[in-house]
């Protein structure tokens, strides 16, 4: 990198030499959509936001909504408002099976799992640790049409953009990913909460 007549192999998409920064999967450096765009699947379910922010600012077009099957597999994604008139659509993947064959679509979705959303990276929570509903997603069924849902993600009592985190009856932040159960400033069970 930087070497006379040298190519440069050691330089990321952004110039840098040694750098990290990659290409998404639709060539932008640096960009919102995944690293591996999912393999296409016959078996599918679109997916239709009229409604996505980030504590309660709207996205631009260079942001993108990932769906995962679990924590990993990418399943399907769209950039904001991709549709048109305001909605953005995901198209969502689900395993095939011809014959025995995947076709490159293993651990893909199944019938009746619900795919997990992501906003540039911010896992989109569906209930709060107190069981508040957050985002209402339907499960996947192949051909599924679902239009008009909503991922509002706002920041919890932990800071979290899209987390769980709910406070207790000592006004402690709980759940999501603070590693906190409700009620652990009432170190004695007495119904008291304990300072520090």
């Amino acid at each position: 990198c930087g070497v006379c007549n040298g190519n440069n192999s050691d330089m990321d998409c952004a110039g840098i030499c040694n750098g990290n920064t990659i290409e998404d999967c639709i060539g932008v450096c640096g960009g919102n959509a995944p690293i591996n765009c999912p393999q296409q699947s016959s078996v599918q379910a679109s997916y239709y936001f009229s409604s996505v922010t980030l504590d309660g600012v709207p996205l631009t077009a260079a942001d993108a909504i990932i769906a995962k099957n679990g924590e990993s597999t990418v399943v399907g994604y769209g950039m904001y408002e991709n549709a048109g008139s305001g909605y953005t659509e995901v198209y969502v993947y689900g395993e095939m099976n011809i014959g025995g064959e995947s076709f490159g679509t293993d651990g893909y979705m199944q019938t009746g799992q619900t795919p997990q959303f992501y906003v540039n990276g911010s896992k989109a929570n569906y209930v709060a640790a107190d069981g508040t509903v957050l985002q209402d997603i339907p499960v996947f069924i192949p051909l599924g049409f679902h239009q008009n849902l909503t991922l509002n993600l706002v920041s919890d009592c932990n800071n979290d953009i899209g987390g769980a985190g709910s406070l207790d009856y000592c006004s402690e932040c709980y759940g999501g990913a603070t590693g906190n159960a409700a009620g652990y400033k009432d170190t004695d069970n007495d119904g008291i909460c304990n300072a520090g």
